[in-house]
């Protein structure tokens, strides 16, 4: 598969992802490839987040992060936790983790044991 399709493929798979997502709450906004900023950065840093899902209105609004994953193989432990640095310096209240390939034990461990967040 060309370089350019394989584009296409991952875009798609997003896509379908955010219209699942805004099937389950039609209420919530759902953006795809947004820049939040960084809680507290001098510099005004931004980290790139596949989806945001943003329930309620301020200041009780709930903000949730989506990882969606399109590769040829599974999540790898530091790219979670990765995700979970990133989810925590956007101050965002969860983390959502799809991923085509499925996850080793020690993602879903790791998971597991942030609870309802993740």
């Amino acid at each position: 598969m060309s370089e350019k399709n394989k584009s296409k493929d991952w875009n798609i798979y997003e896509k379908i992802v955010a219209i699942i997502e805004q099937q389950l709450d039609p209420e919530a906004n759902v953006e795809q490839d947004v820049k939040l900023p960084v809680i507290g950065s001098p510099s005004g840093a931004k980290r790139q987040c596949d989806i945001v899902i943003r329930q309620g209105r301020p200041p009780r609004e709930t903000i949730s992060i989506v990882e969606a994953q399109k590769r040829g193989r599974k999540v790898e432990i530091n790219e979670f936790s990765g995700w979970l640095t990133k989810r925590d310096e956007v101050g965002a209240q969860h983390l959502i983790c799809v991923s085509e390939k499925g996850y080793p034990i020690s993602v879903k461990e790791k998971a597991e044991k942030e609870g309802p967040s993740v």
